[in-house]
């Protein structure tokens, strides 16, 4: 199976940060948060596949990363105080959490065309647009000069 059945089997769309996607789950309990109420949970679908990469963003909230099929994720994040992390999402570490705050960008492990990663994500509070924020890699690269080098070697088409 390939990344194409996946996205046709999963009804996954286009995502603003890159790859495709489909919510899965939403709470039906609400949480208050500074922003505004959202759901208290929400779930997702996720793929990316071949060379294409996630552009760097932030949530307000935690985001935990599921690992199903392909052959992985390396996910880059920056944490609220500069520290730089490397993670690697895969059959034999199949989970991840981002947490809130953190810049963050996810590639294909492998870069061939056919390669691909399908994973699930779940965001607490729930994911809400109002709360997402994109970063232009050259903008966060000169926030953070000492990691520049890392922040654009994994950026993303256009990011």
């Amino acid at each position: 199976m390939n990344w194409q059945y996946w996205q046709a089997q999963l009804q996954l769309e286009a995502h603003p940060e890159g790859g495709f996607y489909r919510r899965i789950y939403t709470a039906a309990t609400p949480c208050e948060t500074p922003r505004g109420t959202r759901p208290s949970m929400t779930a997702i679908h996720y793929l990316l596949h071949g060379k294409h990469q996630s552009r760097w963003h932030r949530l307000h909230s935690d985001e935990q990363w599921f690992y199903h099929q392909g052959c992985g994720l390396r996910l880059m994040s920056i944490s609220p105080s500069g520290d730089l992390c490397q993670h690697t999402l895969t059959a034999e570490n199949p989970y991840l959490c981002i947490p809130a705050g953190y810049w963050f960008c996810a590639a294909v492990l492998h870069h061939n065309a056919e390669d691909f990663a399908l994973v699930s994500c779940t965001v607490t509070p729930g994911f809400d647009f109002a709360d997402f924020e994109l970063i232009e890699s050259g903008i966060l690269a000169a926030q953070y000069p000492e990691h520049a080098a890392e922040i654009l070697r994994i950026r993303a088409a256009g990011g």
